[in-house]
């Protein structure tokens, strides 16, 4: 088939333009399937992302997922925009507090237990949340149900939320 051709030759337009005409003139079932396909054939991708951080912040890839036999797969390209220089500036006053304190190690040694036993309550609540509410939402739940689980669980958050 001229589309394939095409497509492999890396003229994808030219394919496509091929492939719809023979989708519009042709009753060929076989035809007609390999004209789909060469149309909705994947893009391939030319050049790489731009991945550029200055100080966590800029643009990455993280992940892969879905590997194929020729050895490419699918990664997340995502943004990082803040949360690094915001995590040092607020780390850096609160890992020093302890020290201007007091003068004393062994009063600095009860201050810092007594901070990082409330420091990770907190760390276990925001780590245990997610496995709550995925654990309604998704334990039994259909194509047919899905949407009314999710609705119930926003509605019975903003209902706790606010009484």
């Amino acid at each position: 088939m001229v589309a394939r051709c095409l497509l492999r030759r890396e003229e994808r337009r030219h394919a496509a333009r091929v492939a719809r005409e023979v989708l519009a003139q042709t009753s060929n079932e076989a035809l007609r399937d390999g004209a789909r396909a060469v149309i909705s054939a994947p893009i391939p991708v030319t050049t790489a992302p731009t991945l550029f951080t200055v100080n966590g912040c800029g643009a990455t890839l993280y992940g892969a997922r879905d590997h194929w036999s020729d050895g490419s797969y699918v990664t997340t390209y995502y943004l990082t925009a803040v949360f690094i220089p915001v995590m040092s500036s607020f780390n850096m006053a609160y890992q020093s507090l302890g020290a201007e304190m007091t003068p004393d190690y062994n009063e600095r040694t009860n201050l810092y237990s007594f901070r990082f036993a409330f420091q990770k309550i907190p760390e276990f609540m925001i780590y245990g949340a997610p496995w709550f509410t995925t654990l309604v939402v998704w334990v039994g739940a259909t194509h047919s149900n899905l949407f009314e689980r999710v609705a119930g669980l926003l509605t019975s958050t903003a209902t706790t939320a606010c009484c």
